[in-house]
């Protein structure tokens, strides 16, 4: 089936001259700075002249990096690739070193050997280790936008970078105190179970949580621990070659107590079948591969070999729906989506067939390495790759079927999606890109190291803020794009309709940030006594579980603000995001309070006692692992509670005020969430409230296309209410694609103007449907 794209012979590389200047802050020209390229594993350095001129001679067509470092003061580094000669301007900060002292929550003793990393847009850029005495000093934060702090037997802790400006190098170091974490034991047993040797095991994250997915490999014991991992919701998956696969209940991780997890491999149920050709003759040695569909998580791909009969079957896979494709030599089956379970499962293989195509901007000019992505017209990923140096790309070996193909710049920028079959050949046009600078300051006057930039039509990017309040974002889409600029504990600054032009760094003008404001009120018990140690939290949105009302993930980002009550049961909120509108109090044993608007009155929040919702999931007629469970706390999308369900579509809430809520199971694919069912549930005290739902499979979809859409104007957004809601913004093409549909009917809606939609009434089957305004 997949093979890997681009079978273009590369082009020679030929030499360009890379020449720029590097400038302070306020623009003035900085000699006698060391400028270094890297590319290609080799680096070059050079000493900018009087003018701070500099230049270096590079090859085309290759990746390389750009950097200044002059001391006191130090760009970001660069990265790019040159079709020809190309002038830059490399932009000094003032660098500063940062002493971290690291100590325990617990008696406030260093720790030696603790890591502290440094890290920008997710990357490590610096580590050092602390010594005797706890202290770990870091060359330069200029840059950073995130602080990870580790330790074994503690809790990993990312603090952001609010503050570090009194915490530089030449004054006060930054203390951070790492709370101690219990173990995370996660034992994989087989069919039988006994101890399963040799399983990887693997924690990711949840959508919305950093870092990177941990995996370990079992011993002769069966078992893996972890006793430093972040605060965070793990997916928890294990893989052996001859067992199959396991997976657990989402795991919410605070490292407040020990917990052991047990995954059985094997025991679950097999799909089995023959691969055949087109005369229905057995095709032994043929290769058949099943690849798990999951809403999180990674998903591993399992392969087997017919027998001399044609005849395969894996057993013990995960309850769920998986694509199946059989491949063989220069021959390739249409891709089944199939059920754990099914044991009658046929490949047909027929002469594969490839989909070749050039990837260009608007302009015709070629966009070297693009990343591809071929989904199914449900939505779900066949394969990966990239174009090659020009552009040009072949995804080989793929049975007849209708994908859905996206390209996008090897740097992010720009996107196109276009419906194809497999044998055609097609012109993927991306969008122009340019870049985007602008500048940031405070009311409160307070320095910034990082903004989050977002753009309406283009997603978020984390910019780094620069001498004199500047920051800079390339890759983005030309045109006219709609963004705003916030940053932890300010106000977002109101939105505004940038131009930017291909090629060219284009001006956002000034944005000004106001610090959020102060609330102060009271939590009360259900007799009206206050209650001490009560935490509230308040945010424009709570999500979060049964262990917290408010993901650590939103705290690290400053979405939210926390207190906890005094003696009085008084609580003051201090950082309060501007854009708060509604808060909760949770006590460990008196229970939540009911969401509560944020009006301009002190607020009395009163606990209540809580009950439990459980239930079962199927999709399709099958359990389904890792759909999203959300209980929307009063009927508010404001305040909600998250679970997953596990290998056999089991799920559990605990901690949901007694009343009336509104719970629903929602898909994730590609990163977009719809919402295919919603009831109504009442809690009582003390109680579990079931909820099993089954729910069609849903492999239709509704491409839409706009034909009035003109290249710079802002996107429209469309939206669909039927068995799934859901809604989003037109590409720059005037086009999107709702994938993973139930079959029945919806109203589709292009809103022209806020008060003035555009609605056509549509029927899903197991197809792809096409609506056109």
């Amino acid at each position: 089936m997949p093979s890997a794209p681009g079978d273009e012979p590369t082009p020679e590389l030929e030499d360009a001259l890379l020449e720029g200047t590097v400038v302070s802050a306020d623009g003035a020209h900085v000699p006698g700075c060391q400028v270094r390229v890297e590319q290609a594993g080799d680096a070059m350095n050079e000493v900018s002249d009087e003018q701070g001129r500099f230049r270096f001679i590079v090859a085309t067509q290759r990746d390389l990096s750009l950097s200044a470092d002059c001391g006191s003061q130090a760009s970001p580094q660069v990265s790019m690739r040159l079709d020809a000669d190309r002038q830059v301007t490399l932009r000094l900060a003032p660098t500063r070193g940062l002493r971290v002292i690291v100590r325990t929550q617990r008696d406030d003793s260093p720790l030696p050997g603790a890591s502290v990393q440094l890290l920008q847009a997710g990357t490590p850029e610096e580590v050092a280790l602390a010594d005797d005495t706890g202290l770990a000093t870091l060359r330069s934060a200029a840059f950073a936008d995130r602080l990870r702090v580790s330790a074994r037997g503690h809790v990993t802790q990312e603090v952001p970078p609010r503050g570090w400006g009194e915490a530089q190098a030449d004054t006060a170091p930054l203390v951070v105190r790492l709370a101690t974490s219990a173990a995370l034991t996660v034992e994989v047993l087989d069919a039988r179970g006994a101890p399963a040797r040799g399983a990887t095991v693997r924690l990711t994250p949840r959508l919305g949580i950093r870092g990177d997915t941990r995996s370990r490999e079992t011993g002769a014991d069966g078992t893996v621990t972890w006793d430093d991992l972040p605060r965070s919701t793990f997916e928890v998956e294990a893989q052996h070659p001859e067992l199959g696969l396991g997976r657990a209940p989402a795991l919410s991780w605070t490292g407040a107590r020990a917990e052991k997890l047990q995954l059985r491999l094997g025991s679950g149920p097999a799909i089995a079948g023959r691969v055949m050709d087109v005369t229905r003759a057995p095709i032994p040695d043929a290769t058949v591969v099943l690849k798990r569909r999951v809403e999180f998580g990674a998903s591993p791909e399992l392969t087997v070999r017919t027998d001399p009969y044609g005849q395969f079957r894996v057993a013990g896979v995960v309850a769920g729906a998986y694509l199946a494709y059989a491949r063989k030599e220069e021959l390739s089956s249409t891709l089944l989506t199939v059920q754990g379970g099914d044991e009658g499962v046929e490949l047909t293989l027929q002469e594969a067939r490839d989909i070749e195509g050039h990837v260009v901007t608007r302009t015709g000019q070629n966009v070297p390495r693009a990343a591809l992505v071929l989904r199914t017209t449900g939505g779900h990923t066949v394969m990966e790759g990239q174009a090659d140096e020009r552009g040009r790309f072949r995804l080989r070996g793929l049975g007849e079927g209708r994908f859905e193909l996206s390209a996008t710049r090897a740097s992010g920028g720009g996107l196109v999606t276009k419906s194809v079959s497999a044998g055609d050949k097609v012109i993927l046009e991306v969008p122009e890109v340019g870049a985007l600078y602008g500048r940031v300051r405070t009311t409160d006057n307070r320095a910034l190291t990082s903004v989050m930039v977002s753009f309406v039509s283009h997603g978020e990017r984390v910019a780094q803020v620069l001498g004199g309040g500047s920051f800079h974002v390339a890759g983005v889409p030309s045109g006219n794009v709609v963004l705003e600029v916030r940053a932890p504990g300010y106000a977002a600054a109101p939105l505004r309709t940038a131009v930017v032009v291909e090629g060219r760094e284009s001006d956002a003008g000034e944005f000004l940030l106001t610090p959020g404001g102060t609330l102060e009120g009271m939590v009360v018990d259900p007799s009206g006594q206050p209650v001490p140690d009560a935490t509230v939290h308040a945010g424009s949105r709570l999500i979060g579980s049964a262990y917290s009302l408010v993901s650590e993930d939103a705290a690290i980002l400053g979405q939210t603000a926390s207190a906890r009550t005094d003696v009085q049961g008084q609580f003051r909120l201090g950082n309060l995001p501007a854009d708060a509108r509604v808060l909760a109090a949770e006590h460990p044993t008196l229970g939540r309070s009911a969401p509560t608007p944020l009006s301009g009155t002190e607020p009395v929040l009163k606990l209540l006692a809580t009950g439990r919702i459980a239930g079962t999931v199927q999709l399709g007629g099958q359990p389904t692992a890792g759909l999203l469970i959300s209980v929307m706390l009063s009927s508010s999308t404001t305040a909600q509670l998250m679970a997953t369900t596990d290998a056999s579509g089991a799920f559990h809430i605990e901690g949901i005020p007694e009343g009336e809520h509104m719970a629903g199971v929602s898909l994730i694919r590609n990163g977009t969430s719809s919402t295919r069912s919603l009831n109504k549930v009442r809690i009582a005290a003390g109680q579990t409230t079931r909820m099993d739902l089954s729910l069609p499979m849903g492999e239709g979809s509704i491409h839409v296309i706009y034909r009035d859409a003109r290249p710079g104007e802002e996107p429209l957004r469309v939206s669909i209410a039927g068995p799934t809601m859901d809604s989003r913004l037109l590409s720059a093409d005037g086009s999107t694609t709702f994938s993973g549909l139930a079959p029945g009917s919806y109203s589709i809606c292009l809103l022209v103007t806020p008060t003035t939609p555009r609605c056509n009434p549509v029927t899903v089957s197991e197809r792809a449907e096409e609506v056109v305004f």
